[in-house]
């Protein structure tokens, strides 16, 4: 998804809500896509 994670003590921490955001948002950008065909 092209996503760096500068910050890796605190994702592991627990403070993944940016990566999350990422991930749903590369998901959805692949359900459109899909859906467009």
């Amino acid at each position: 998804i092209n996503y760096t994670i500068y910050n890796l003590a605190s994702f592991m921490d627990g403070n993944i809500q940016d990566c999350i955001d990422h991930l749903i948002v590369a998901e959805n950008a692949e359900r459109l896509k899909e859906s467009e065909l």
